[in-house]
């Protein structure tokens, strides 16, 4: 296989590079995130010289992109896209042929903030390497969400090169969003009648869960008492076929397959997670939020801490199913205090979620500021 890749880097470099092509990709089988985002803002401009291409898996829903926007990966059409393209921007670091020396590869990232800490941080000092981490080494550019998050990105990974701090471009379609958005979001799920509040419950993975064929407990499974609420299941990527043989309570809808978790934040009323960056794009909408960190202690022994203090957060902190109950319970009664620290998060970490962020980085691609 490795004889292969070889063969194939040294035969993609006959290919003439299109210097208005962009190639996107999203990789885990989805076509979403913040290369989702600033591929819709610039199919919005019909003069643009630019000319979209998405690399996808062959088992990805390519739904909502015409034909002609996609290729296959491991296709000779998605090699000859792969090649040809000038700008690569992506949301993950995707293995497969090597970035070719004249072509410029944007990563834009697929947590939202600097929360629990990754990639380098996670090492003490002395173990920690001076080189970039391999992964990152083709970034020719970073686009940060904020200054705390352009620190961590850049410590977490050793990146050396240029980032430009414009904002989270995923966050657009939330921040424009319209009742009609909405609307259209509940009736993908067949809620169109639905006059019930909706949680949706979204933990981050954890490390040592990877290797379970599949998991059992959710900790959440009281919630089914709650007959005024839907609760949507939003796992990580990583983990959605392991609970795909769950028996979901009646009240309960696997959402884990909906295309772009930025709808669902849109029709949300409570988000219930733990150490997921996903609280930075949500709490734009200034809705509530329940943390629920039942293994805290145990996942600092696996992820080494926080960038960010978990006590500042802007909702309250359950480590058990009866407080989440109660919390759930209690959560219109108690907004005012969690008010001013979501006003003190969103001036933080949301002030350039503005609902122009995919604006400003298009507008950076015109201007040459990514050659």
């Amino acid at each position: 296989m490795n004889i292969l890749k070889n063969i194939i880097n040294v035969l993609i470099n006959i290919i003439p590079i299109n210097e208005n092509k962009i190639m996107f990709q999203s990789g885990r089988k989805r076509i979403d995130g913040n290369p989702y985002a600033i591929y819709k803002e610039l199919k919005k401009d019909t003069a643009s010289k630019y000319k979209p291409i998405w690399i996808v898996e062959k088992d990805a829903d390519v739904s909502m992109l015409p034909k002609e926007d996609y290729a296959y990966t491991r296709t000779l059409k998605g090699l000859y896209h792969t090649a040809s393209s000038k700008y690569i921007i992506r949301s993950q670091s995707i293995g497969g042929i090597k970035k070719r020396k004249k072509q410029i590869y944007i990563q834009t990232w697929h947590g939202a903030g600097d929360f629990k800490k990754c990639g380098y941080d996670c090492l003490k000092e002395e173990d920690r390497p001076s080189e970039t981490m391999e992964h990152a080494r083709e970034w020719d550019y970073l686009i940060s969400t904020d200054e705390r998050n352009d620190t961590v990105m850049r410590s977490s990974v050793n990146f050396t090169k240029t980032s430009y701090i414009l904002g989270n471009a995923s966050t657009d379609s939330i921040v424009n969003a319209t009742d009609e958005d909405r609307k259209k979001v509940l009736e993908k799920l067949g809620l169109t009648t639905n006059t019930k509040k909706i949680i949706m419950y979204a933990p981050t993975f954890r490390d040592d869960e990877l290797n379970d064929k599949e998991v059992n407990n959710l900790r959440i499974m009281s919630l089914s008492a709650l007959k005024d609420y839907i609760v949507l299941l939003r796992m990580h990527p990583l983990m959605n076929d392991k609970v795909k043989n769950i028996k979901m309570p009646e009240n309960f809808i696997n959402a884990c397959d909906y295309p772009d978790i930025n709808d669902l934040y849109l029709i949300t009323d409570i988000l219930i997670t733990d150490y997921s960056s996903i609280i930075f794009p949500y709490m734009c909408l200034n809705k509530n939020l329940i943390l629920y960190p039942y293994d805290m202690d145990h996942y600092i022994s696996l992820r080494g801490g926080f960038y960010l203090d978990y006590n500042s957060l802007p909702g309250p902190i359950c480590y058990s199913e009866e407080e989440l109950i109660k919390a759930i319970e209690t959560i219109d009664d108690n907004k005012p205090i969690y008010d001013k620290k979501t006003k003190e998060f969103n001036e933080k970490y949301n002030s350039l979620n503005d609902g122009k962020v995919c604006k400003r980085i298009i507008e950076y691609l015109k201007e040459g500021k990514f050659n």
